[in-house]
């Protein structure tokens, strides 16, 4: 169980870190719209 947890934690973490990353404008790369374009084609 102890082991089930820690995978649902670090899941609701990675979770609550990726609406936070977009929030903040600590990544450039997700306002250009540019970028993700040329990071979809390659």
């Amino acid at each position: 169980m102890s082991e089930r947890e820690r995978q649902k934690q670090t899941l609701l973490g990675l979770t609550n870190q990726l609406p936070d990353s977009s929030k903040k404008p600590s990544h450039p790369y997700s306002r250009l719209p540019e970028f993700k374009v040329q990071s979809s084609s390659t």
